[in-house]
């Protein structure tokens, strides 16, 4: 249904002769202005625009066509663009709409993008008047790390992250004691001894890695190496040393001339005795193992419960010494006694002569 005023501007004279048909007089030279609109690219051309281009009679004879002809295909856009903004500038009063897809202002120019990889060339149009210039290549191929990620990203170098810088503020910490222990403070003649210590820093932290000598001393000569190693965890060392046949004193030293205390291991020697008879004479031989030449070794005989010294016999450069007697005609248990001297602890044995 129309209404009244919609009837009557359908009934009107003006516009049933805007909307009748073109006679070929007025759609002569058609093609050449269509041609001349499609021409111009910026949207909106004014009639003063088209005038300059066309010249004034062009002007005319469009607008002639437009309010004939062109009429009906105005109002149902048909027109090309620049044709459909110009009937609608002219006649929008009386409905012709705008063109529905108008042409951009700028030229469009494509622009060519390339990555690292000459495969992934693309071209890409430049963005609209006003758009964001952001560079908008495509991800690299791969898998991406996000924010806050702790993923590294996947690449084909094998260098190596960069390590932390290490703090040169604080000092190298240095030795400034050794602690020692021995596993016995007296073992037998020809035994060796393990000697454990700990290294530690001024403020108390253990040292780990660092070099330490067990030095022995003994009788009076001077400081010898006996064994060397390195600290483990906890600052601990663990050193053996060699066998020993005198009383020694053993230190553990580490670098800076640190040193621990002086431990003193006692030697116990050990004595042996055989008995041979022969022609009723009886020969004890006596060998001492951690004795010293010159060692006095003391014979004893016990009789009725009470030791009686029978003789006293000194040991040779091999540690050994010869001590004979009548063979008594029962059995006898003679005493050897080694006392005790500088060099080692005393010592003794008995054998058992006679019958």
């Amino acid at each position: 249904m129309t209404g009244p005023d919609e009837e009557s501007w359908e009934n009107d004279p003006l516009v049933r002769a805007l909307r009748a048909p073109g006679t070929s007089q007025e759609l002569a030279g058609e093609s050449e202005f269509v041609a001349a609109f499609r021409a111009e690219r910026r949207p909106g051309a004014t009639v003063r625009r088209l005038g300059r281009r066309l010249g004034i009679s062009a002007t005319t004879a469009v607008t002639t066509i437009v309010l004939t002809a062109g009429v009906a295909a105005a109002y149902n856009q048909a027109l090309p663009d620049p044709v459909q903004s110009f009937a609608h500038s002219v006649l929008g009063r009386v409905g012709v709409p705008a063109p529905e897809h108008p042409r951009p202002h700028a030229k469009a120019h494509a622009r060519v993008v390339r990555d690292d990889n000459p495969a992934s060339t693309h071209v890409q149009p430049a963005p609209p008047p006003g758009a964001s210039t952001t560079n908008t290549l495509p991800p690299p191929a791969g898998p991406t790390t996000t924010p806050g990620s702790t993923s590294p990203p996947a690449t084909g170098s094998s260098t190596s992250p960069s390590p932390a810088p290490v703090p040169t503020g604080q000092p190298r910490r240095v030795p400034a004691a050794v602690s020692i222990d021995v596993a016995a403070a007296r073992v037998a003649a020809g035994t060796p001894v393990t000697v454990s210590g700990v290294v530690s820093a001024s403020d108390g932290h253990t040292l780990r890695g660092r070099r330490v000598r067990l030095v022995a001393r003994s009788g009076t000569s001077g400081w010898v190496l006996v064994a060397s190693g390195r600290t483990g965890v906890g600052g601990r060392i663990v050193l053996r040393s060699a066998a020993l046949n005198q009383n020694t004193g053993l230190r553990l030293v580490t670098v800076n001339r640190v040193r621990s205390a002086i431990v003193r291991v006692v030697v116990v020697p050990v004595i042996t005795a055989t008995v041979g008879t022969a022609s009723g004479t009886s020969t004890v031989t006596i060998v001492v193992r951690g004795g010293q030449p010159g060692d006095t070794v003391a014979v004893y005989r016990r009789r009725n419960g009470v030791e009686v010294r029978i003789g006293t016999v000194y040991l040779d450069s091999g540690g050994s010494a010869v001590f004979s007697f009548p063979t008594p005609k029962r059995l006898v248990r003679i005493v050897l006694r080694l006392p005790a001297t500088h060099a080692h602890a005393a010592a003794q044995t008995g054998v058992t002569v006679g019958g």
